[in-house]
């Protein structure tokens, strides 16, 4: 299968694509040079975990956290299934 390289995001993709399965760029668009790309990119080194974590919420990429009730549930549970099987065993 011949590949070829995106010219604005440089992914290899197979050459019967019409577009750029990453990006989505294709030649009606317009194909950027590694200059245009370099302009445009996000420079996300500087952040912080915690700064990183708010912006994932901020564009709803991030799943919130669990809520606190579920481990102790699921413990009472196990426990509740373990007693249950001691008293089936009498």
């Amino acid at each position: 299968m011949t590949t070829i390289e995106c010219g604005y995001c440089g992914e290899s993709f197979p050459a019967a694509r019409p577009s750029c399965p990453h990006c989505g760029s294709d030649s009606q668009t317009g194909w950027k040079d590694a200059d245009e790309i370099e302009a445009t990119s996000v420079e996300l080194g500087g952040m912080d975990d915690d700064a990183y974590q708010d912006l994932l919420k901020r564009e709803g990429l991030a799943p919130e956290r669990a809520v606190g009730w579920n481990v102790p549930l699921l413990v009472g549970i196990f426990v509740l299934i373990t007693i249950l099987a001691m008293l089936a065993w009498i």
